[in-house]
């Protein structure tokens, strides 16, 4: 804009144990939940709930986070699961 358009500023929160990916970028006024993954250069411009996977440009929920109940974490990508230990 040269200069010519106002500089917007709003907070950003993010969550315990969210990870955000190289070289993503957060929106003003965004809220992250807890236990979140952000892939890397996505666009994150809306609120994300807690337990999501989120990406692209802009993000949007591709996969959630699963606490199982032996204290392991599981990945679900659109019917595809991964188990981290």
């Amino acid at each position: 804009s040269g200069g010519n358009e106002v500089f917007l500023k709003g907070d950003v929160t993010i969550g315990s144990y969210t990870v955000i990916g190289t070289m993503s970028m957060i929106s003003c006024n965004v809220v992250i939940g807890n236990h979140c993954v952000v892939a890397a250069h996505s666009f994150v411009n809306k609120d994300v709930p807690d337990n999501s996977i989120v990406a692209g440009v802009p993000a949007r929920m591709i996969g959630k986070v699963v606490h199982m109940e032996d204290g392991m974490v599981k990945f679900e990508y659109n019917n595809l699961e991964i188990r981290r230990d």
